[in-house]
């Protein structure tokens, strides 16, 4: 990842949930979150055929992403939030 894309995803992420669908490489875009939010890939399933749901986590629960890999290595970002919280027994 450049320098310059964190600052780039940082504006696109700034709002949520996202108005505006920001598409990248998935490695880009795990690295950008990575050192803007802390943020890790916790989940993936697939949705549609050759698409697939992806869940970011930072570590703290603090900061969230889903983002869907759409074709050839290109993910694109869904929505963001915070306070993710893992489902508790009963709920």
């Amino acid at each position: 990842m450049t320098i310059a894309a964190a600052p780039l995803l940082a504006m696109a992420l700034a709002a949520s949930p996202v108005e505006r669908e920001t598409c990248m490489p998935i490695e880009q875009l795990k690295e950008s979150l990575a050192a803007e939010y802390g943020e890790e890939l916790v989940e993936a399933g697939r949705i549609n055929a050759g698409m697939v749901l992806l869940l970011f986590v930072s570590a703290n629960g603090a900061t969230w992403t889903i983002a869907t890999l759409v074709t050839r290595g290109i993910a694109c970002v869904n929505s963001t939030g915070t306070h993710w919280r893992w489902k508790s027994p009963g709920i």
